[in-house]
């Protein structure tokens, strides 16, 4: 049995059971030209995810910002596929459950994991004096904090993860990230090349209608 389910779970022989909870992504609409980090942090980022082992990179910031663009863009410059945690439902342990099987489907020399919203995977937190919380987390399934730090202590791959509230996440995970990359609002040029990306090659927007928007 136990042969039986590695095989199952083996992501070189059944890809279709990935797909069910990775979504592969090729490439970003945006460049690294598009963004105002100094060359170094590109650089530190791209040998962080291109060193063999673990390498985790928190990207934060207010929505909007391109950090979900940066997610596609960092893997292509390593030459490396990108696939993201799909999440089904607000179930929090479905969620927690995707987690712990993609871990074992990535393959962790050509591919990086990318989780979208970390925090509501990540954010374990609980007052000791607030039963009402403690128990809310219990019934929504959310992991404890050893269960999820000791998964990334074992993961040997590459994962990015965004957040719009990097607040919430605890301190514990926080010093497990090899590398924090915080973003700044953009401004109108940036706002622009954004839609183009998203709008324009999805048909929604023509540039004219940008253009518009952006007045």
């Amino acid at each position: 049995i136990a042969k039986y389910i590695s095989y199952f779970l083996d992501d070189s022989m059944n890809r279709a059971l990935s797909s069910f909870y990775l979504d592969e992504v090729s490439g970003s609409g945006l460049s690294v030209a598009d963004y105002d980090f100094p060359s170094e942090t590109i650089t530190a980022a791209k040998t962080i995810l291109g060193k063999k082992g673990s390498g985790f990179i928190i990207l934060y910031g207010e929505p909007g910002t391109g950090k979900t663009e940066l997610s596609k863009l960092l893997p292509s410059l390593c030459g490396k596929k990108t696939f993201f945690l799909k999440r089904h439902s607000l179930d929090n342990n479905e969620y927690f459950s995707n987690f712990i099987t993609a871990l074992k489907l990535i393959n962790n020399e050509t591919e990086i994991l990318v989780i979208d919203e970390a925090d509501e995977l990540l954010n374990t937190e609980q007052r000791a004096n607030d039963i009402t919380s403690f128990i809310t987390n219990i019934a929504s399934g959310r992991p404890s904090k050893g269960i999820l730090n000791q998964l990334l202590d074992d993961f040997q791959g590459k994962i990015i993860f965004i957040t719009n509230r990097i607040g919430e996440i605890p301190v514990s995970f926080l010093r497990r990230m090899h590398m924090h990359i915080g973003f700044n609002p953009f401004n109108l040029k940036q706002r622009k090349r954004i839609w183009e990306s998203e709008f324009v090659e999805e048909k929604l927007l023509c540039k004219n209608e940008i253009n518009e928007f952006s007045l």
